[in-house]
């Protein structure tokens, strides 16, 4: 199947202005015609009731002469041979109904019918349309009856109409190629644009200068830059991460290799059993890593934020305490999960989930046996407060900042740790509008990590989170 072709945009405003054109001059025109007729019918009226009057005042005592002698009646008849004459029939009568005159026999002897009054009217006769004024001299009694057709003044009217028409079809054409030129230079800029982008390699997003624009492109080419800027950003992310999964992977897979060969010229069960050991714990912490790189990979690219979905946050914490009690068990660290109040937040249910597990498996990993792990999700006025409180050794405050870094693991950090749990917590607050303090545990021993998400309020059926 063919592709379809892409219209030209300067081809529609073409059309598209022209046809508007054409619309707009043939109603003024239309309605033009309209006031013209009425004007042309007003004036042949008119000249129909003053040669009415004229014939009555001057034309009496010739018609009566010339009946009363039985002379032929003088021809009223107007001149023959212009282009705009019509056809006039005219019928006199006294005042006792007499006919005196008659012009032509092809009309009815009384066009008005016997009882007419003095005024116009419109008839039909053999096919045509007559005009017909019947008009009475009030001094003599004399009545005169006019009857012309519609026929010169609908060859008039047409005939302004004509003239009319005529410009409008000289002029859509030329009207055409000068909106072709005015587009030509008016989308000059846009092609410039389009030329700037094509020419670009695809590694080069720097911003778009291509000089002066007009307003309405102003918005677009904005758009552009932010759109590269955006993907500038993203680009420098991806290689960053790259390069730094790269780094992380290439330690424990050459740990794997040296266990592996290890298990490969081991001399005793002993010895195999160990090197074989080391690798299962090797690839634990490789999956580990993966599945932590695999998150980050997912939140990075999301620059809007998390959803909007109402979550209760302490039944988020309760999921990942279950799923991680029995690790906590296995190393003598009973969890204990406290939640008071609604804690209702604006986000997404599985990030929160992953958010608190990684919190949770972070106070395990660095806790010390013996020693409780508190959950503590407390409600307040315009905040969602969720704590997790180990005694492990804690965080000292200079490098609190730094433990958000990913892969930072810290001078004292456990060997199994992949240095993403807390940038991983981190960057989930920044997609919920929330922030993550360190502070010191009860007695000044462990470590207290608080994550503060604004409270979800509801007005109606809407969730409104309140920052």
């Amino acid at each position: 199947m063919k592709a379809r072709r892409a219209s030209s945009l300067r081809g529609r405003l073409v059309i598209l202005l022209l046809v508007a054109s054409a619309l707009l001059l043939t109603g003024a025109i239309g309605l033009s015609w309209r006031d013209a007729r009425r004007e042309l019918n007003e004036l042949f009226d008119a000249q129909l009731a003053e040669s009415a009057r004229v014939l009555l005042m001057q034309a009496g005592h010739e018609l009566r002469e010339a009946t009363e002698h039985g002379l032929t009646p003088p021809s009223l008849e107007l001149p023959a041979g212009h282009r705009y004459a019509q056809r006039l029939h005219v019928q006199i009568r006294d005042a006792r109904g007499r006919l005196l005159y008659r012009s032509s026999a092809d009309l009815p002897p009384e066009p008005h019918g016997a009882d007419a009054r003095d005024g116009f009217a419109d008839r039909t006769f053999h096919g045509t349309r007559w005009r017909v004024l019947l008009l009475t001299d009030p001094a003599s009694g004399l009545q005169a009856e006019l009857c012309q057709t519609y026929e010169g003044r609908e060859r008039l009217a047409a005939s302004i109409v004509r003239n009319m028409l005529l410009p409008l079809v000289i002029a859509l054409p030329l009207l055409g190629a000068l909106i072709w030129i005015t587009t030509t230079r008016g989308i000059r800029p846009l092609s410039r644009l389009a030329e700037e982008l094509e020419k670009r390699a695809p590694q080069d997003l720097e911003p778009l200068r291509p000089g002066p624009l007009p307003r309405e492109l102003e918005p677009m080419v904005g758009s552009l830059n932010g759109l590269l800027e955006r993907l500038r950003a993203r680009f420098d992310v991806e290689r960053r991460f790259t390069a730094d999964a790269a780094h992380e992977l290439r330690t424990p897979l050459a740990a794997l290799k040296t266990q592996a060969q290890v298990a490969t010229g081991a001399r005793t069960p002993a010895e195999l059993d160990h090197a074989l050991s080391q690798i299962v714990r090797g690839v634990d912490r490789m999956t580990h890593l993966v599945a932590q790189l695999l998150t980050l990979a997912r939140l990075d690219p999301d620059p809007d934020g998390a959803g909007r979905d109402p979550v209760d946050l302490a039944s988020a914490a309760r999921e990942a305490v279950e799923e991680l009690a029995p690790e906590a068990a296995a190393k003598g660290m009973p969890l204990h999960l406290e939640a008071k109040g609604a804690a209702a937040v604006a986000g997404d249910r599985a990030l929160l989930r992953t958010l608190a597990r990684n919190l949770v498996e972070n106070a395990i990993r660095h806790g010390r046996a013996g020693d409780a792990i508190r959950v503590v999700v407390d409600a307040e006025a315009a905040f969602v407060s969720f704590d997790v409180v180990d005694a492990g050794p804690g965080i000292s405050p200079e490098l609190r900042d730094r433990v958000f870094d990913r892969f930072y693991r810290g001078s004292g950090g456990s060997a199994s740790g992949s240095g993403l749990g807390l940038s991983i917590v981190h960057r989930i607050a920044e997609l919920h509008h929330a922030t993550v303090t360190l502070g010191d545990g009860p007695g000044g021993r462990g470590l207290r990590v608080t994550v503060r998400f604004p409270a979800l309020l509801r007005t109606g059926s809407d969730p409104i989170s309140v920052v």
